[in-house]
């Protein structure tokens, strides 16, 4: 099941702006309540340089400007109504591109809540 983002990131080069349509699918069976979308400087694993947490179907938050020549880790991690890890997909892309498509895939269920925010209210982790 293809799932668009709603939102387009941007590469500014010269000071043209190229729009980049960031696109995710769910494999059969995943059903999360929320979605985080966070993009990685230079791979799945780099630095944190954008994130975002939106309930399914909602309006994404809109992320940086981007560096049109650089390297981006693009990930999706879903959770279900109860703050649990259900899914999880990261894809690599070297800018520029039109467009970027994470497949998200069943992962082990992992608790989505940290010591700072431990507890799921309204399919949310909060303090």
């Amino acid at each position: 099941m293809l799932r668009a983002l709603p939102l387009l990131l941007v590469a500014v080069a010269c000071g043209d702006v190229t729009p980049l349509q960031w696109d995710f699918r769910l494999e059969p069976g995943l059903d999360p309540a929320r979605l985080r979308a966070t993009i990685h400087q230079g791979n799945c694993e780099g630095e944190v340089i954008f994130e975002g947490e939106f309930p399914r179907g909602s309006v994404a938050p809109t992320p940086p400007l981007l560096d049109p020549d650089a390297r981006y880790g693009f990930a999706i991690l879903a959770h279900d109504a109860s703050c649990v890890e259900v899914g999880y997909g990261c894809t690599v892309v070297t800018l520029p591109q039109d467009a970027v498509l994470v497949p998200v895939a069943p992962s082990g269920p992992a608790p989505a809540c940290t010591d700072a925010a431990p507890r799921c209210v309204d399919r949310r982790c909060v303090p």
